[in-house]
């Protein structure tokens, strides 16, 4: 997540408050440095107050925990996925989960007629946001007294259903058959990057996924399954988890969660830094 991805750049005593600071923060991208601090970069930075005495410099997250207190407490590990496996008999769908300034983190539906459009993980694309306000009944005008200008204000806003259309894709350099007929300026449009790609099975069931994690540090691999609607289904082989044990309320054992996916915290802010 982004917030585990922060640089303390100023720090101020609060008047008044003895042993309270003030602490200016800025996302951070371990490769790349420090948010550049242009116009539109500060739009992205916090000021937190805190009892926390921490040097400006110092790598945090929003609550100014630093942040190897967090990657090397001693109940947490970044571990490796090993292994991931998806039960599909057929599909007739791919779902993209994407992550752009304007719409934030999302997800759709493409269906087999436009996936000659090639996408991967990590690609970034330009995106086009329409609605279907077909099932939507048209709110007549004799329901409302026009001398009323009170009854025109409280009219409720028609809203559909968003629809996303992926136009280019500015990785590959390649054009969805959308692009034609789009006018990027005008249009309801956000650059987004893509987070996971999934195949959709033509079935009314939930779809699950397993994942098989290697921990170095507590000496074993974790099996977690997890549903299609959740966060954790969008890791893969390859990626780097934030994993954490813990004893159990429940059954008096210790288990295991994510509490983050490494690999994809860094291509948001990646994106972020990379992207106007």
């Amino acid at each position: 997540m982004l917030r585990n991805s922060w640089v303390i750049t100023d720090k101020e005593p609060i008047l008044g408050k003895r042993g309270h600071f003030n602490y200016t923060i800025l996302p951070v991208d371990g490769t790349s440095g420090a948010y550049d601090e242009d116009g539109d970069a500060e739009m992205w930075g916090q000021c937190i107050q805190s009892i926390q005495n921490l040097d400006v410099g110092t790598h945090t997250n929003d609550e100014l925990t630093p942040l190897h207190e967090i990657y090397e407490a001693y109940n947490t590990d970044i571990a490796t996925v090993e292994f991931t496996r998806i039960d599909l008999q057929q599909f007739d769908a791919v779902r993209l989960y994407l992550f752009g300034r304007r719409f934030g983190e999302f997800y759709f539906l493409m269906d087999p007629e436009h996936q000659v459009f090639k996408i991967k993980r990590g690609d970034y694309l330009m995106i086009q946001r329409t609605y279907d306000c077909s099932n939507i009944c048209e709110i007549r005008d004799d329901d409302y007294d026009d001398d009323d200008d009170e009854d025109v204000q409280d009219r409720p806003p028609v809203v559909g259903i968003p629809l996303f259309h992926p136009l280019y894709n500015i990785t590959t350099k390649q054009k969805s058959k959308y692009y034609a007929t789009a006018d990027i300026k005008d249009e309801d449009c956000d650059k987004v990057v893509v987070l996971g790609k999934t195949p959709k099975e033509d079935s009314k069931r939930d779809l699950s996924k397993l994942l098989f994690i290697n921990s170095r540090k507590f000496g074993r691999h974790i099996c977690c399954c997890f549903d299609e609607y959740e966060p954790e289904f969008r890791t893969r082989t390859g990626d780097k988890v934030l994993l954490q044990k813990y004893r159990s309320r429940n059954t008096g054992r210790y288990e295991y969660r994510i509490l983050s996916n490494l690999t994809i915290d860094s291509m948001r802010n990646k994106f972020l830094l990379n992207t106007k």
